[in-house]
């Protein structure tokens, strides 16, 4: 907002929200990713199931991408374009 407040430009606010919202995501999905592969061995033997996460198959990143994106979309399109209407 302290950008808005001294005069920058729409499209650079609307640019700086989106991509802070985008990385932010990314680097989530990343330690998700993380955790997950560190917690799944514990997982499986409590639950004495074989769980694998597929990550040689390309269907799973490509619905991790989107699911980052359509994240990315809702958590940055508020403070994007939220103060351009108030």
């Amino acid at each position: 907002m302290l950008r808005k407040a001294i005069g920058s430009g729409r499209t650079s606010l609307i640019f700086q929200f989106l991509t802070e919202s985008v990385l932010v995501t990314f680097i989530a999905a990343l330690f998700a990713i993380a955790i997950v592969q560190v917690s799944l061995p514990a997982f499986n033997s409590l639950t004495g199931n074989t769980l694998v996460i597929p990550y040689a198959a390309p269907l799973f990143w490509i619905l991790l991408l989107v699911f980052v994106l359509f994240t990315d979309i809702m958590a940055g399109s508020r403070p994007a374009f939220l103060p351009f209407f108030i």
